[in-house]
């Protein structure tokens, strides 16, 4: 009788585990590396917005004609058009108002400090805030043109 050649059931059992131990593997590699990009990801987002947030503020700053307000609510007047910043312990809230635009950030905000160059016009603002357990600083000038300053002395 002629023998015929072939696996045997042992040696198929043998590729079988081997071949799913295999595939464990690569799922488990697969999921973590999921599970981190989402995760790195979700922050670069929340990082890419506090930037833009930080630098859409002080594009209006510096574009404001005007900023008068307190420690919770700054108000930047810019020919005709005015924004708010709303300063809250949890978030941040602008309100764009000829645009009709309101964005939040949520955020811890620490103590918002100011500095005024007259009794209403804010010239310095600077706050600090915590995301991911991360401090930052946002700080910012407002510079005034002197003809400016000496009309708003003389109104008052």
């Amino acid at each position: 009788m002629k023998k015929l050649k072939g696996f045997t059931i042992i040696e198929l059992i043998v590729v079988l585990i081997i071949s799913s131990i295999l595939i464990t593997l690569c799922l488990k590699v697969y999921t973590d590396f999921n599970k981190y990009f989402l995760k790195t990801f979700k922050e670069q987002e929340f990082v890419n917005k506090v930037m833009w947030f930080s630098l859409r503020m002080k594009d209006e700053i510096n574009k404001a004609d005007y900023i008068t307000g307190n420690s919770e609510i700054l108000t930047m007047y810019t020919s005709g058009q005015k924004s708010i910043y709303e300063f809250y312990p949890d978030k941040i809230i602008m309100q764009n108002q000829s645009k009709q635009i309101t964005d939040t950030l949520f955020l811890t905000v620490g103590e918002v400090h100011l500095t005024y160059i007259a009794p209403k016009l804010i010239n310095f603002i600077q706050f600090n805030y915590t995301y991911n357990g991360n401090l930052s600083f946002f700080y910012h000038h407002k510079t005034y043109s002197v003809r400016y300053l000496f009309d708003s002395i003389r109104e008052d």
